[in-house]
């Protein structure tokens, strides 16, 4: 059985990415009763362990496991097509930016 310390990082950053993805870009990448299901997961385990902590804090602050959209702002967004980028450069020298999806997510911003 894994520590709830490494459960709960990682239920976190999975909510977080198809949060982004979903109010976005209007895409659903894994099922709503799959998400749903670590939303409970992680509200337990957090209700558990309250002296957890780790960079996601505020995102995560409240969280009822209700919805998706506070894990969506505008900079965990561009976090995470940055991250997205860098690895992509690494491994394909030739990437370049899709400036459709950089220009929705600046305009998601205002």
């Amino acid at each position: 059985m894994r520590p709830p310390e490494e459960v709960i990082k990682q239920r976190r950053r999975q909510l977080i990415v198809p949060s982004c993805l979903y109010y976005y870009f209007d895409e659903s990448v894994i099922p709503d009763s799959q998400f749903d299901g670590w939303c409970e997961e992680l509200v337990s385990l957090q209700e558990q362990n309250p002296g957890y902590t780790d960079k996601f804090d505020r995102y995560f602050e409240g969280f009822d496991g209700s919805t998706g959209m506070q894990l969506a702002g505008f900079e965990l967004v561009s976090q995470f097509f940055t991250i997205i980028n860098r690895i992509m450069l690494k491994h394909n020298p030739k990437w370049v930016q899709d400036k459709v999806i950089i220009s929705r997510v600046n305009n998601k911003k205002r």
